[in-house]
């Protein structure tokens, strides 16, 4: 019966094609990670604009009053149940890195200030012809920089 044992030279062999194996799988396993991770930040980014963006126009469009506009402020009366009479007024509020929304009905005190957006970069609105509006934003999650734009008729 013949034993034949691996020279020390196959083993260290064999140890370092493992360890390359190990360290190539990792870091497959990073990339794979981090792309995961910057792609649900931009899916989050834009859910969260969407969002936003989603509730400003719809009460931009049921606004009933021109709405007042400055550079880090937006405010105006809607008609919440119909009757022609301004009852609820909204204002959003903007800075460097927040969208906020707020309301209170007439006679009645204001809401908490509403975060819309986190991580705001830039934010525009500006009343192009008429009852037509421009909103323009700019988000930042993890390493992405987003950009969205939209506009909204008045109705009334």
């Amino acid at each position: 019966m013949i034993k034949k044992n691996f020279s020390l030279l196959e083993v260290l062999t064999a140890l370092v094609i493992v360890s390359l194996l190990t360290i190539s799988i990792g870091e497959i396993f990073l990339v794979v990670h981090n792309s995961w991770l910057n792609q649900k930040n931009t899916m989050e980014a834009i859910k969260d604009a969407y969002w936003a963006l989603n509730i400003l126009c719809y009460e931009l469009r049921q606004s009933f009053t021109s709405p007042l506009i400055n550079p880090t402020h937006l405010s105006f009366y809607l008609d919440s149940n119909g009757d022609q009479i301004q009852d609820t007024q909204i204002e959003y509020w903007w800075n460097t890195t927040q969208l906020r929304r707020r309301q209170r009905n007439t006679g009645g005190g204001w809401s908490r200030w509403e975060v819309l957006i986190d991580n705001l970069d830039s934010f525009s609105i500006r009343n192009t012809t008429g009852k037509f509006y421009l909103i323009q934003l700019g988000i930042t999650k993890g390493k992405k920089n987003i950009h969205f734009q939209i506009g909204a008729r008045r109705r009334n």
